[in-house]
């Protein structure tokens, strides 16, 4: 239990867990057909049907099945290639395929108002549900294989259709949020806004892809693979940029532009000399030793999730927001509902000059093979990322020292404007912009040992010390992920701050496997019986270990006053910090001064518009290590050449060690610094199968 300041009252509260069923049904049906036209054609059908339905697992959870949703997905899966040997040296396959996906999130109840009170817990669905689509991609695409001597050439293209009909009523049941529980007690929401129009739309893109590679071999010690691929997406609906001169006039971007110079050029090597004495001997040996390296580019695509967050905006939907309203919950706000244009509401675009997001790839790498059955590896392997999505501002709320100093010391969000108020251009709302300006790099040693199967052992060994630099992690909204790591950054003038540790860095990373045929007691060999007890036993396992994700300390509020989230406070160096050294909680003694420095309300907990930018740099901590262990048990019983009968289990994290994640980093949390997440559990599995 925690003590919660309500009005000066302290009110205990605590966490509790409310079970639901969550049944996952699947059928799954596969259908394949080979046909052997001529002596030189061959022809392949597929068809792959998926239908799941996963009962509780979206929406919200928290209050068990009340306000969640089920997951119902219809997949199909249709594929039809045909590979033709023109001669000894050109082969040629075409293929065609066609993939359809039926997507839906029903919820529980479709009608209470979202309703978030920071720190503590949700009401009512997720405000970006309901959603759902149907998405139907066709692709024809042609390879062509050519062997000329020392060169393979290979060269093709991928032609692709995708249709998207895409439901997303974001807000559309009515949207509140309270910055802590105080307010809410209070009925004094920071914010209520709701959509009435639906924001649904079928769209179409057209992807075109061709590419032109050579392997081709130098010597009998060296290859090279050179290529070269070229992408070109078309933008359905401009990603819903503006083309109103009234949008276009009010910070709203135009349409984005196809991006047309995606080259991506690609070039490895292989070298593996055969010396026969010497030093290049001791290094390579006699052909055991291969010298790997590489260097490409790799292109993604913008469409899905950004089409989708793109959508709710003017013409189409109309979100209006009323800052600060007072004794309005649950009720509804009155809003416009025809979608009429209103310079004060809230959009959400790209900016016009948006590029295809894309990653340097490189590596190089050293294998030996040693003493026939092991192999040793050692390598670096790094890529640096430009043009990743991120999400920014284009309309921010500036808070002037003075003003967050009157909020500190009244402790009253009142007593300055408000957020639009304060906004660089008042007359016009929030414009969200979903950029392509966020960078990453990353940079990783490695060394691998692996035994090949001898004596009924086979294992490996893997160790990678790694380093991932980012200036952003998720922009969207992934909860996984944006519950450690901010989604937006702090500053939206001052990006350059936020490059730190991405909330994906594991600086180690340690993975083995093993496969042990247990051998067969002597005594019985010679007996049919005994032999099928005691004989054709097998242990298997993978053990992981990894560092921590790094996380960000933030105040939960906007304590920066820019309309945004993120925040983080100031830190004070001579403020002592102990973390549990089992589960990571972060406990801080006050008597040296607290090391996260923020202006508190009445209720003890931060204050919205008090602070400023805080100085605690983003992701500056690191949760407890991820430690797992997997075995499996295998029993085979041989009846004869064909038939055999297979006994498994699986124990799933069979030493039941606690993953404990991060504790909870919101200063606005009564929880702040406990680690509330369920810790590790066992699972084993029973499986039998008959091979015949």
């Amino acid at each position: 239990m925690t003590n919660t300041i309500v009005n000066t009252v302290p009110i205990q509260t605590g966490l509790t867990n409310l079970p639901a069923i969550q049944p996952t049904n699947a059928y799954n049906e596969l259908l394949r057909i080979d046909h052997r036209l001529t002596d030189s054609d061959n022809l392949t059908f597929r068809f792959i049907a998926n239908t799941p339905s996963n009962i509780n697992q979206i929406s919200n959870t928290q209050f068990g099945s009340l306000f969640a949703g089920d997951q119902v997905i219809k997949d199909r899966n249709f594929a039809l290639s045909e590979t033709h040997v023109f001669n000894d040296r050109l082969l040629n396959e075409v293929r065609f395929s066609y993939i359809r996906r039926n997507l839906a999130f029903p919820e529980h109840d479709p009608t209470t108002p979202s309703t978030t009170i920071t720190g503590f817990f949700s009401i009512g669905g997720a405000s970006n549900f309901p959603q759902g689509r149907i998405q139907n991609s066709f692709q024809l695409s042609d390879t062509a294989t050519l062997q000329r001597g020392r060169h393979a050439f290979k060269f093709g293209a991928d032609i692709r259709k995708i249709q998207l009909l895409n439901l997303a009523a974001f807000d559309s049941k009515g949207t509140f949020s309270f910055s802590n529980f105080q307010d809410f007690m209070n009925n004094s929401a920071l914010f209520f806004q709701q959509a009435l129009q639906t924001a649904t739309f079928d769209a179409r893109e057209w992807d075109q892809f061709y590419f032109v590679q050579d392997d081709v071999r130098v010597s009998p010690s060296l290859t090279l693979n050179l290529g070269l691929r070229y992408e070109y997406e078309t933008v359905p609906f401009g990603l819903f940029g503006a083309t109103d001169a009234q949008s276009l006039a009010a910070l709203v971007p135009g349409p984005v532009k196809p991006d047309k110079n995606n080259f991506a050029p690609a070039f490895g090597f292989a070298y593996s000399p055969h010396p026969k004495s010497g030093l290049l001997n001791r290094i390579f040996g006699d052909g055991t030793g291969v010298l790997r390296g590489g260097y490409r580019i790799a292109y993604d695509i913008i469409f899905y999730n950004i089409e989708t967050v793109n959508a709710s905006n003017f013409p189409r939907v109309v979100v209006p927001r009323i800052d600060l309203p007072k004794d309005q919950f649950p009720n509804l706000l009155p809003v416009s509902g025809s979608a009429v244009f209103n310079p004060l509401a809230t959009y959400v675009n790209t900016p016009s000059n948006a590029k295809s997001p894309y990653s340097q790839l490189y590596s190089l790498s050293f294998q030996r093979e040693v003493h026939r059955n092991w192999i040793f590896e050692v390598g670096f392997t790094g890529s640096h990322s430009l043009n990743q999505i991120n999400q920014l501002q284009g309309n921010p709320s500036i808070l002037t020292p003075a003003q967050a100093a009157l909020v500190a010391t009244t402790g009253n969000v009142n007593a300055i404007p408000t957020v639009q108020a304060r906004r660089i251009f008042p007359q016009f709302g929030s414009r969200t912009l979903i950029a392509t300006t966020a960078q990453a790099r990353y940079g990783a040693g490695f060394v691998t040992v692996n035994k090949r199967l001898s004596r009924g052992m086979q294992f490996g060994i893997a160790y990678t010390h790694g380093r991932l630099i980012s200036d952003n992690d998720e922009s969207l909204g992934v909860g996984a992920i944006t519950t450690g790591s901010p989604q937006i950054p702090q500053d939206f003038s001052n990006i350059k701050v936020e490059k730190s540790l991405s909330a994906f860095d594991r600086k180690h990373r340690l993975v083995a496997n093993f496969i042990y045929d247990v051998p067969t007691l002597g005594f019985a060999k010679d007996n049919g019986a005994l032999k099928r007890i005691f004989g054709g036993w097998q242990i298997s396992g993978i053990v992981t270990r990894q560092s921590g994700q790094p996380f960000t300390i933030v105040t939960g509020v906007d304590s920066n006053g820019n309309g945004g989230g993120g925040d983080r406070p100031n830190f004070n160096p001579a403020g002592q910090i102990i973390r549990d050294p089992v589960t990571g909680n972060l406990r801080t003694f006050t008597t040296s001064g607290t090391p996260f420095f923020v202006p508190l309300g009445t209720n003890g907990l931060p204050l919205n518009f008090s602070l400023g930018n805080g100085s605690l740099p983003r992701n500056s901590f690191r949760g407890p290590g991820f430690f797992n262990t997997d075995l499996s048990l295998a029993k085979r019983i041989r009846f004869d050449e064909t038939r055999e009968f297979i006994l498994r289990a699986d124990f799933l994290n069979a030493f039941n060690q606690d993953s404990y994640g991060n504790p909870v980093n919101s200063l606005n949390s009564a929880d702040f610094g406990k680690n509330l997440n369920n810790w590790g559990n066992r699972s084993i599995t029973v499986g039998a199968k008959f091979r015949f």
